[in-house]
């Protein structure tokens, strides 16, 4: 975990480290105390509305160095943001339409010429809430089920699910469901929340496919430093994004991507990022989706970094320990 980590990299330092959690009060006003704070937002619900409120505040108005800072964070696990800012940034990026409303959407699903296109939520990792619209009337089904009053959900895509989450999510929709009187004869007690996001609704969001990738370039920047590596993509799929086929061989990595993140980083003022690379079909390096939140062992597994410089610095280094060094130096420097 990223906290277990952050703390003993804290310690280690001879900084004091103080754990709270900033959702109850009495911890909230400890962290008031706290020369900068540190948490780590997942894909929970209710932990990235708990954290939008709280490290704004505590970031804004208390004045304290926090970790992701707002610009790190604003965007995270939200497609449609991200769309947004690359493009005012001007990066090279696949072709991408988002609509608002119903009517356009379905005159320009009609009107495009060249299929197939990608179709996507705002949220989601690991290649879900990602597909493959094949023709106009895949995308106008996209568009209708989209602006519907029931939208869709997160399971979309063809995303392979295994035989221990089939099971799992059968168990919570079924016994997890049962009258209280009989639910409580199996589990004492009564169930905690289920941590689900709901049907998306009211937009659409278009990507121009590129077909000619087997695979695609993970570039994640902390501070000076960009790891990367490339993902090989699923058999007998389109995505790359969670196959888990991770490839570290340093030669064969595109130099000029690691310049496009470095320089988005430092631009943005990102404490830690991870951009996600295909190649055009000029063979060019566009930026597809960038995230603030990464798989740790992966960046580990890299055998080195390279800084602003582009020169090369060997060796294993843990994500967190780079977090913490950075986040150190950052509040040196406001005080």
């Amino acid at each position: 975990m990223y906290w277990k980590a952050w703390g003993r990299e804290i310690q280690s330092s001879n900084n004091e480290c103080t754990y709270c959690d900033l959702r109850l009060q009495p911890d909230y006003e400890k962290a008031l105390q706290c020369d900068g704070i540190m948490w780590h937002i997942d894909m929970k619900p209710s932990m990235q509305m708990a954290a939008a409120a709280i490290l704004t505040t505590l970031e804004f108005s208390a004045g304290k160095t926090v970790f992701p800072n707002f610009n790190t964070r604003w965007h995270f696990d939200n497609k449609v943001f991200q769309a947004y800012l690359l493009k005012q940034m001007g990066l090279r990026t696949p072709s991408t339409n988002v609509f608002w409303k119903e009517d356009e959407a379905l005159e320009w699903a009609q009107n495009k010429s060249d299929y197939p296109v990608i179709g996507k939520l705002k949220r989601g990792a690991s290649s879900s809430c990602v597909y493959l619209l094949k023709n106009k009337a895949d995308a106008a089904k996209y568009v209708r089920k989209m602006f519907s009053a029931k939208g869709m959900n997160g399971r979309i895509g063809g995303v392979y699910i295994s035989p221990y989450r089939r099971w799992r999510d059968l168990m919570r929709n079924t016994v997890l469901h049962l009258p209280r009187p009989i639910l409580q004869l199996f589990l004492k007690k009564r169930p905690r929340l289920r941590e689900e996001w709901g049907n998306e609704r009211g937009y659409a969001y278009f990507q121009e496919y590129l077909p000619e990738n087997t695979y695609d370039t993970r570039i994640t920047v902390i501070g000076h430093r960009a790891f990367a590596f490339r993902r090989m993509n699923r058999e007998g799929d389109f995505r790359a994004s969670g196959s888990g086929n991770i490839d570290y061989d340093v030669n064969a990595l595109d130099l000029d991507m690691i310049t496009i993140a470095h320089e988005m980083s430092k631009q943005n003022n990102f404490q830690s990022m991870a951009y996600d690379f295909l190649y055009d079909k000029e063979k060019k390096p566009t930026l597809i989706e960038i995230s603030y939140a990464y798989q740790s062992n992966a960046v580990y597994n890299c055998p080195g970094f390279w800084n602003r410089q582009l020169n090369w610095i060997e060796g294993h280094i843990l994500p967190e320990a780079a977090h913490v060094e950075d986040f150190l130096a950052e509040i040196h420097e406001t005080r």
